[in-house]
This record gives C-alpha cells, structure tokens and sequence, in this order.
C-alpha cells in the first residue's frame, strides 16, 4: 500500500487527516491514488444517499450588493455591473414555474442588499410557503443580526447558506476590506445553526492568497462545525474586481477537495457548483462522481442571468428554467444517478431501535451500523462522533415534527428519562409552546424527586499547582502571572472551620494535576483532616472530590478514604477539540480521561459526577455527549451520573472568554438545565 493509499484509508475510517496528509493528497501525481480518492468518496456518498442526486431551484433575485469583497462581481464598487432587483411578483412565479417543473426547494440568493429589509425578506418567504407548502427555502443573502436571522426562520425559511470563504483571519482580511471581518462571520454561522437553520458554509478553491495551511484551517473548522451542506467551487476571476488578474482555481484540485470533504463529513449535502461547469463542460459531473450530491439549476428570470456576474464566462445565462431542469436531468441520468426532486429538509431521517446497546439507523437505503456501542468501554465508540453528527441531523430534521415533539414529552412525563436523540430533538426545537411545557414539566420532576430542596457545595481549592497546559483554565502550566499555592493541613483545618461557621456540611475539594505537588498521597490526607474536624459538635458530612483521571488503585483509594461524589468534568466530547484544548500535559490523552469514570466504577466508586465546560464546542454537540455518557454509564455499571455539571466559560486570570467561540446564552443555557432535567431525572 504506497503512502497516498494509507492516507485514504485512514481519511475513510477515521474521517479525519493532518495538514501533511492533505498536502499529500493534494499535490500528488498518483493517478491510481486519486481515482481511489474519488472512489471512496462515491462510495461514502451512496453509502448514505444511494445514487439520488438533490435538485435545488435557484433564484438570483438582487446583484445589489453593500460589500466590497475583491472578487466579487457584485461588489458595491463595480461600477460595471448592470444592477437589477427582482420583484416579489417576479420571484413568486420563478417558484410556481418551479413547482411546475418538479422542484420542491427553492434558494433565493442575493447580494446583501439594503433594499431587502428583514420585512420584506421575511413576506418573502411567508409568501413562497404559503404558495408552496410543501416546499423547502433556501436563503443566502449574506451576513445578518441574529434577530433578523431568527425572523424569517420563523417566517418559514429552512436552510441558510453562507459561505465563510476562509477559516484563516488573515487570509480573510486579504480578500475582503476592513469592514469585514471573520469573527462577525462565524458568529453568523453559530447564530444560524443554534436558531436551528440547516446550515451551510464552504470557501472558494484556489482563491488568492490561499495555501494548504488555510484549506487545513477551512477542512477543520468545517469539522467541528458540523455544518448541513458545504458549498465549494473554483475561483474564478471577474475581470471588473481586483482581483481581475488572478489565476484561477483549478479543476483538479477543486475535485480532490471535494472528495476530502464527502470522506471526512459522510452525510454532508455537498453541491456540484455551477462554477465547476463553468470551467469544465463536464465539471459539474465530475463533481458528482467525486462526492458530491447536490446540484442547483437556475430558476431565474433569463433577462437577469447575465447580469449577475460572480465571476466571468458563467454557464446556462441563456437557457430557460426547464432546459435548466430537463438538460440536468439527462446530465445526471448519463452518469448514473438518480434525480431527486424532494424538499428534502434532511436526507438522514431515521427510525431508531436500541440493538444489544448499539444504535442501528433504519432509512430508505436500508441498515447502517456505525461504530457507536453504549455498552464498549473504547471512549470513541461510546462516545462515538458519527453518532452524534447522525443525533444533530435526526435533532435539525425533527425539530418541527410537532408528533414527534408531543411523543417525546409525553415519554418524559413517565419520569423514566430520554436518550440523547430525543433529548436532542427538543434541543433543536424552537416551537414557543412546546418549550414552555418542557420547562414547566422540569420543574414538575424537579419537586416530585427533591421537593424545593436545594443543595449546597462549598468548594474548597486545595492546591493550584498543574502540569497541564489546558488553553482555558488560568492553572495552566505557562501561566506566570498566578502565584502558587498548596494548603497545609493547618491551613485546611482553618478553612474548614470557617465553612462550617458558615453552616456548610457538605465540600467538593478541588487541586490541579501535579504529581509532585498533589499526589494522591496529600488528597487522601486532606480528605482525612476534613473528616477529622470536629467543630461545635457538627463536623463536615461528605467531602467530594474533583481531581484528574487517574488509575484504577487510586480510585480504591479514593473509596477507601469515604468520599462522597467523584467529580470528572470531561470539558468537551469532541476529540479534536479535547486534544487542541489540551495540548500538553497527561490530561490531553482524549481516551483515558474519557474513560476515567469507567476506572472509577472498577474502584468502587458508584456515585461520579460528570460535566462539559459549555463555550468550549458547539453546545448541541456536548450536549448529545453528554447524555450519551450518562447512558454508557448506565448501560455498563447499572448507575449514571448522582450529579450533572454545567460551566460556562468565564474571565479569568490568563484567560479571555471572548477567545472561544462557542459561549451559550442564558436561555439557551436554561434549555439545556431544563432538558438534562428531563432526560436525567434523578441526576442532581
């Protein structure tokens, strides 16, 4: 097997590759290794999809523009472009004419034009659903406020396009003007996917500037984004930018990528970009053969095609709507595939069945299994990344199925929890009404198993000494700003005579990892001072502890010692992120602090307490893991988690919260109390 193939193989099963890998995919000149590239990429892509091809309706309905961006033809400083809008009257009978012609989604795209108030936008798409109810709509207008985002998803838009063109800062500021910037692009992005559009990005292939350093960064971050479709198509320049002069992307490399991306995000839609048969006659089929699965025809007006200009020379200007449609079709049909017209607004709808502890998802193509096994004691197949990328699509297309909703609040009534997929669908939902009910109806469980009980934890910091390098955490290693402190036993003593002043009986005893400075040795000890405190005839009740994973024999300890609750936070579930966060230190081993609590059982320890850092990863993905470790534990011990932890990343010393990426709001941190609630009653 030559070092391309190792790649593609390791890229099919593990769905991931480094930046050295890509490089090599890239510019190899193994002919063999790259129609094995795009092989495996078909085969993914039908592994999920079969040989159905998704048709999309496309409306061009406004090249007026605001931006600036240097390679668009658009752009509000072309002072070339023949600008036009296209009435309401106008766009509603592309759509009839559309639906006439079997098309059942419909992606109005348009530059960010001023004219298109949110009210108007927001008729729009009211009008298109109400016409067409049946029917899917697309929006990519561009960057907007969340609230506008949230106002025409809750006028009936589905899906939303935007394209973040480069996950690289720098690169992203060599292509648009000062004004623009990436962080107000991915908070777009993260808006759109937590309001619950099926959301899409995607980059141009060979754009100016770009190097295999910034495509890695776009691979990732389209990762951990976990979008529903990726957009990508060659540059291609439009003589009236300035970027008129530059070389464009090519072919080859635009059909490598796309077949990176269909083996690293299997059940991805990934469109065969009009930019493709723009620069082959064949391109947009050989897209089709090399992964992709989506394809768009125009919907509009003939009068207007020419005149919006992304780029030079594109195809299908002249055509009529149903020689679009009908020329496709055969297109598609010469290579194979199978022409779909459905709205479409998921391909992944599965039944699920619980099979020996290992979900089996049920669909038009038949029975798939995946790697995720509740009951395996491997952290990647209890905690099994695919699964919880099949949870975010089955959560997003189910997330208006009011049956659905109702089915899976009526289970929650019974007080006997939900799965991570159900929990996930109501996640998603952002139905008013049926939110209230899933708040009122967590309160309910909350007094039916505790009254209005509250209990309380003094924490108490033992020591701040870490080996760690953890990127979020002011403890880390490299931080020369905190000065060091580890309590003497007199100093614990101390401590705790003040908490018990203050009526405190319970603690959760915390130290960084450091196995000079914290062995396990000083915790055993503090915990038996603690315990050993009499004071006013009360004395501390429990003592739990939140230090690093360890072994097997020190959770013995541990048990042996009488602590309470053995608190673990996992930070995040996703791999990638985890090893990123953690970059040096024993705790960036991924499996072995996932597992710990798995070690801890085997200890004796039956009472553990799990937790994710939110802010850390997108809070739909940590919330399934989660929930899904909660049912290993189940699945495996018989017991899950006695308590569930919920953080939010904050300022602290060495540590800027703005830094990530992914903080959660209020209310969506209120959902996500209410929902593990629900799906975990007896947790506290």
């Amino acid at each position: 097997m030559t070092h391309e193939e190792k790649i593609i193989e390791r890229l099919k099963t593990e769905q991931m590759l480094s930046a050295e890998e890509l490089d090599c995919l890239l510019v190899t000149e193994d002919t063999e290794a790259v129609e094995r590239l795009r092989a495996e990429a078909r085969t993914a892509a039908q592994a999920v999809y079969g040989k159905q091809i998704y048709i999309r309706g496309l409306i061009e309905f406004t090249n007026y523009c605001k931006n600036d961006c240097y390679y668009c033809g658009i752009r509000r400083g072309n002072a070339c472009a023949e600008r036009y809008r296209l009435t309401k009257e106008q766009i509603l009978s592309c759509c009839a004419a559309g639906y006439e012609l079997g098309f059942r989604t419909f992606v109005l795209q348009g530059g960010e034009d001023p004219y298109f108030t949110d009210e108007r936008i927001c008729d729009l798409v009211s009008a298109i659903k109400r016409a067409h109810p049946d029917c899917a709509v697309t929006l990519s207008i561009g960057e907007k406020e969340r609230a506008s985002y949230q106002a025409y998803f809750d006028a009936g838009a589905d899906r939303y396009l935007l394209r973040h063109e480069t996950a690289d800062a720098v690169h992203y500021g060599k292509l648009h003007p000062e004004e623009m910037s990436l962080k107000n692009r991915m908070r777009c992005l993260r808006d759109l996917k937590e309001i619950g559009y099926q959301t899409g990005c995607g980059f141009m292939v060979g754009s100016p500037y770009q190097t295999t350093e910034t495509l890695y960064e776009d691979l990732m971050f389209i990762k951990k984004l976990a979008p529903a479709m990726v957009g990508i198509g060659p540059f291609i320049p439009q003589k009236d930018t300035p970027f008129g002069g530059e070389t464009a992307g090519t072919l080859e490399m635009t059909l490598r990528l796309l077949s990176i991306l269909r083996l690293m995000n299997p059940h991805v839609l990934l469109p065969a970009t009009t930019a493709l048969g723009t620069i082959h006659p064949q391109g947009r089929e050989m897209g089709i053969l090399s992964g992709a699965n989506v394809v768009m025809p125009n919907l509009s007006p003939v009068s207007v095609r020419e005149k919006y200009k992304l780029y030079d020379n594109k195809i299908c200007t002249g055509d009529e709507a149903a020689e679009c449609r009908f020329c496709m079709q055969r297109r598609m049909e010469n290579i194979g595939m199978k022409w779909l017209l459905t709205a479409g607004i998921t391909g992944l709808r599965f039944t699920i069945k619980t099979l020996t502890g290992k979900h089996e998802l049920t669909g038009k193509k038949g029975k798939i299994m995946y790697k995720y096994d509740a009951k395996s004691l491997k952290a990647e197949e209890f905690i099994n990344d695919e699964e919880i990328q099949e949870t975010l699509a089955y959560a997003d297309a189910n997330k208006d199925n009011v049956e659905l909703i109702d089915a899976i609040i009526a289970k929650a009534r019974e007080r006997k929890g939900l799965n991570h997929r159900e929990a996930s669908v109501l996640l998603a939902c952002q139905i008013p009404e049926k939110i209230e009910e899933v708040y009122a109806l967590a309160q309910q469980i909350k007094k039916d198993f505790y009254g209005n009980r509250i209990v309380l934890f003094a924490p108490l910091y033992l020591s701040n000494y870490c080996v760690n390098g953890c990127v979020y955490c002011p403890y880390h290693l490299k931080n020369k700003h905190i000065a060091r402190k580890k309590l003497t036993q007199e100093e614990i003593v101390r401590e705790v005579t003040a908490l018990q002043d203050m009526g405190h009986k319970r603690l959760a005893i915390e130290a960084g990892e450091d196995p000079v400075n914290n062995p396990i040795e000083y915790i055993l000890e503090c915990i038996q001072t603690i315990y050993s405190i009499k004071h006013k005839n009360g004395a501390i009740r429990r003592v739990n502890v939140n230090i690093a994973a360890t072994t097997v024999e020190n959770y013995r300890k541990l048990k042996e010692a009488g602590i309470g609750t053995y608190i673990l936070f996992q930070e995040t579930y996703h791999k990638e992120s985890y090893e990123n966060l953690h970059p040096t230190g024993p705790k960036h081993d991924y499996a072995y602090h996932t597992e710990a609590m798995d070690r801890a059982m085997e200890g004796g320890i039956d009472d553990v307490g799990l937790g994710v850092l939110f802010g850390l990863e997108m809070y739909r993905y940590e919330f399934a893991g989660l929930l899904m470790h909660a049912e290993h534990l189940e699945a495996v011990h018989g017991v899950g988690p006695h308590t569930i932890s919920v953080p939010r990343v904050k300022h602290a010393d060495d540590i800027d919260p703005t830094a990530f990426d992914n903080g959660i709001s209020d209310d969506i941190f209120a959902k996500i109390c209410a929902l593990i609630r629900i799906s975990v009653p007896y947790t506290e």
